[in-house]
C-alpha cells in the first residue's frame, strides 16, 4: 500500500493531486459563494414534477425566475448565499411570485418528454436525479 498526498476543495470536497489544481478549481467551484452560482444560492429549488400519470421528473428551478433547468448559472445578479443570515425571509418573499411550471414544461418538451397531464409538483421523500417511473404516486 502506498500513501498519497492530495488537496481537497474547501467547498465541494473534490480531491486534487496538486495544490495549484485545487486552488484553480476553488476559484470557480459552483459551491464557492464568491462565484455566485446556483449551487450555493438560497433561490435554487429542486422538486419532482408529475408530467404524466405515475411518471415524474426532478428539475432544478430558480425562485427568481432565471432559467436554470438545463444548466446552473454563475455570477448571478440575484444571488443570495443560502447560509446567510436572513435567507429564510428572502426565500419566503421570493416564493410569493414564484411559478416554475412554464419553465419546467418548456424544459420537459426540450428533452423530448410529452406532458400528458397538468404539470404538478409531487413531493416525494426520495428525490432522484433525472426522470423516472414511479410504482406508487401519492399526492
Amino acid at each position: 500500500m502506498k500513501s498519497v498526498n492530495s488537496y481537497k476543495c474547501s467547498f465541494c470536497s473534490k480531491l486534487y493531486e496538486s495544490i495549484d489544481s485545487c486552488r484553480s478549481h476553488e476559484s470557480r467551484c459552483y459551491f464557492n459563494p464568491k462565484t455566485k452560482s446556483c449551487a450555493s444560492c438560497a433561490f435554487l429549488k429542486y422538486d419532482s414534477y408529475e408530467y404524466k400519470p405515475h411518471y415524474t421528473c426532478s428539475v432544478k428551478t430558480c425562485m427568481k425566475n432565471h432559467d436554470v433547468t438545463g444548466k446552473l448559472k454563475t455570477h448571478c445578479e440575484d444571488y443570495f448565499f443560502k447560509n446567510a443570515i436572513g435567507s429564510a425571509g428572502k426565500i419566503e418573499q421570493a416564493e410569493k411570485s414564484y411559478n416554475p411550471i412554464p419553465q419546467v414544461e418548456k424544459y420537459l418538451k426540450e428533452i423530448g418528454l410529452q406532458v400528458e397531464t397538468n404539470l404538478s409538483v409531487s413531493y416525494s421523500p426520495d428525490i432522484e436525479i433525472g426522470c423516472m417511473k414511479m410504482n406508487i404516486f401519492r399526492r
